[in-house]
């Protein structure tokens, strides 16, 4: 063990076929020496980076709703209804459905595609 040590300590290594000398030391400027602190720039930590907090999504207070194949704003709209809603609610409701996801759906309210992550109208502004 201590015949390793001094062999390692010299910059030599054991191989399987004996003794191997390593590289020749190399000479480094003194700020890269170890244990030299040296005032620089380099010797400076980075910069702070400011980080962006991830989208924590809709509030809590509004529903979502996940559009799948098949459904269509009325849909949408009459499922979030009470079951009793007739057809004047549900168009008032799809409309509603629109404005708060224009920026999601488009112009067009007749086209929507599945995966598209719809807010619920925001029942406070009609209060």
């Amino acid at each position: 063990m201590l015949r390793r040590l001094i062999v390692a300590g010299a910059g030599l290594s054991l191989g399987t076929a004996g003794v191997a000398l390593a590289a020749p030391p190399v000479s480094l400027p003194d700020d890269l020496r170890p244990g030299v602190l040296v005032d620089s720039p380099a010797a400076s930590p980075p910069p702070a980076v400011e980080h962006q907090r991830p989208d924590p999504g809709p509030p809590p207070s509004r529903r979502t709703h996940t559009v799948v194949a098949g459904d269509s704003l009325w849909r949408i709209a009459a499922s979030h209804l009470d079951e009793r809603a007739g057809p004047v609610a549900i168009d008032a409701e799809w409309r509603r459905w629109h404005d708060a996801n224009r920026a999601v759906i488009g112009a067009n309210p007749h086209l929507i595609h599945p995966g598209q992550v719809l807010l619920a109208p925001d029942v406070e502004a009609d209060s």
